[in-house]
Formats: C-alpha cells, structure tokens, sequence
C-alpha cells in the first residue's frame, strides 16, 4: 500500500493555511458486529479475480466527484509523521503476494488543495479462508491501537485517539472493520485538526478497502469513506458477477476548504 510519508509535507505545507470551520462531535465509535448477509447472485464457488478485473474494481475520479482526477499512486518524499500504531497501515498489504492475491493498492485520485486525500484498494484471494484470515489480521494488528502521542525530531507532534469497530455498513458485505483516528498534528506554534476514517471489507473471497484522510473532523471524513465504500462495493460485486461495474457518482461530495486549526 502507499507510504504514508506524504502526509509530513502535507501537514507542514497546510499550517500556512487559515480559515473557519465547524468542529462537530465525530460519529460514536462503540466496538460493536453485526454480520453481514449472503447474496444468491454471486457463485458460491469463489473465483480469484484477474489483476485486470481487480483494477476494474477500483474506484474512479467520477464516482468522487468534483475536485479529483485520476492518477497512479506515488510515494511522497520527506520524513515520515510519528503515527505510532497508526504506521502497520502503511502495510496493510504486506502478507499478500504470500498468497498470491490480486491485489491492487496503487490508485490514488490526485485531489485540488482542500479536498479529502482518498486511496481505494481491492485484493481478490484464492479462497475464503484466506479472505476471511486477511479481515482477521487486520482486526488484530488495530484493536489494541487506541492513542498515538508522539512528536518526530523534525518537531511535528502528533495526537491522535484511535477506534476501531466491525460495524456491517450493510447487507452487501460480509464482513467489515472500520478504522478512526481523531486529533492534531502540531507543528512550531501551530496545529492542525487531522482526521483518517479506513474501511476495509470483505465480499466473498474479495477485499475492498477505502482510507479517507483529511484536515478537518473525523464527523466530516467518516460519512465520507462510508459513501466511497458503498459505491466501491458496487464495483466489486458487478465486476465478480461479470458485469460492467457502475459509474455512480458520490452522493457526498465535500467542497474545497482550508484547513481548520486544532483547538489543542
């Protein structure tokens, strides 16, 4: 998956930036399952996706709506933020290739200043099992993550509170984790209101995640990945039922905005 580097120069660049903002309780967070339900439609035979099918998958520019257009994912350059437990996201996809998944993390719509950065991920496994031993790694790395307090020689602090839940967003998957992560960035005399919201869930044998992460409250970027999330769910399931996925557009589509400062 993409190194989160990108996000020190980012959030240096962004402390030049002022503006007003409403600072909104984050959305309640309480660890709690619900279990997904089957769909008929699709073989209940699994069948690994081509590297192809998997890109198909993928969300588009289109379905983000105004302010993003497509481009390959890069790694960004400079020192790495301290994000603690936060950092195994950068390997989110590390076991894979283990296991020979289709897997493809290098989608990342480039985005105007002010909108939400967005990166959309499938891996499509040979077998449940291994579909389902992935969603359980995933759960297991996060669920003692809870609080990142650190502060990097370059003098960025961060100060993050971590949640993670496996709420089923709906009956089209059948399994899901979702990730939050609420606080500031702190740099010199100035911080930064941060938020990440990640989804990651399973359909079958196939995995879609999605991280959302932007300056601004985790009330405004969590709505934001459940959104993407739906409709990346859409793609995948047409495209393992062999059909053209939709190209709906997000029925939330954020405007442009300066980063608000953290009330810290």
């Amino acid at each position: 998956m993409r190194s989160l580097r990108w996000i020190a120069t980012w959030v240096i660049a962004a402390t030049l930036l002022t503006g007003c903002w409403d600072n909104d309780e984050p959305p309640p967070v309480t660890p709690s399952a619900s279990p997904g339900s089957q769909d008929s439609s699709l073989d209940s035979s699994p069948r690994q996706l081509t590297v192809q099918e998997a890109r198909d998958a993928l969300l588009t520019a289109e379905n983000l709506g105004e302010g993003y257009e497509d481009a390959p994912d890069e790694d960004g350059t400079g020192e790495s933020p301290p994000l603690g437990c936060l950092e195994a996201i950068s390997d989110f996809d590390k076991d894979v290739q283990g296991v020979d998944a289709k897997a493809q993390f290098a989608f990342m719509p480039q985005t105007t200043a002010g909108v939400p950065d967005v990166i959309n991920g499938v891996l499509s496994f040979g077998t449940l099992e291994q579909a389902t031993s992935f969603m359980r790694r995933f759960a297991s790395t996060f669920a003692s993550c809870q609080k990142v307090d650190k502060r990097a020689e370059n003098g960025i602090a961060v100060d993050l509170s971590v949640n993670l839940d496996e709420r089923v967003a709906d009956g089209n998957v059948d399994e899901q984790a979702n990730l939050y992560a609420e606080g500031s960035f702190r740099f010199r005399d100035q911080g930064l209101q941060f938020s990440i919201a990640m989804s990651v869930a399973r359909v079958k044998n196939s995995i879609i995640a999605v991280l959302t992460t932007d300056l601004d409250s985790l009330a405004a970027v969590a709505p934001l990945t459940k959104e993407y999330l739906r409709l990346g769910v859409d793609r995948l399931r047409a495209v393992m039922a062999g059909e053209d996925p939709p190209n709906d557009t997000s029925s939330v589509s954020p405007e442009p905005h300066t980063a608000p400062p953290a009330d810290v």
